[in-house]
């Protein structure tokens, strides 16, 4: 049996399809799209097998979100899931980046402050009563010198949510040396 693997017939059967032509239209995006896609993920450095395929599956999902939702397919079924693949692997490694940050704020805190004469001692003691996302901001903000929008994107929030919380850590340390 011939499957037909046009680009209006994958856009029907995904949207509008039973499961079977549901299924059709999966088996035709993976015979025609995905190697493409593999091979872009390959050379941006997406090492494992494993990696190549869960980016490929999420931006085969992500996509047929996309039609569902009624976008109108100007171009062919594997160029949209290229743009959608690029964008999802570009969340993947800034993801990736934020973990790797965290990770690297979290061990350096204090060590990252330069010898200074003056006696912080006292300070010292009340900024270690904070709780540790306090630590963790205040370093971000003041030792690191990060914008709010930069450790908002790390953090996955708000600029204003993240400054509402640097205010909060800030009254507390206030709080905690009187």
């Amino acid at each position: 049996m011939h499957i037909d693997c046009t680009d209006s017939s994958i856009i029907q059967n995904l949207v509008g399809g039973n499961t079977v032509e549901k299924e059709r239209a999966w088996k035709c995006i993976l015979d025609k799209c995905t190697d493409s896609l593999k091979n872009y993920l390959r050379t941006r450095g997406v090492q494992t097998e494993a990696d190549r395929e869960d980016i490929t599956y999420e931006s085969i999902y992500r996509m047929i979100k996309i039609l569902e939702k009624g976008f109108e397919i100007k171009k062919d079924v594997c160029a949209i899931l290229m743009g959608v693949g690029k964008n999802v692997h570009r969340e993947h490694l800034r993801k990736k980046d934020k973990d790797h940050q965290l990770e690297g704020t979290y061990s350096t805190i204090l060590s990252s402050l330069e010898p200074d004469e003056r006696d912080y001692s006292s300070f010292q003691k009340s900024f270690n009563q904070l709780g540790e996302k306090c630590r963790m901001l205040l370093d971000l903000k003041y030792v690191k010198g990060m914008k709010m929008t930069e450790i908002a994107e790390i953090l996955d929030r708000t600029a204003t949510g993240v400054k509402t919380d640097i205010q909060g850590c800030k009254n507390k340390l206030r709080a905690i040396g009187k």
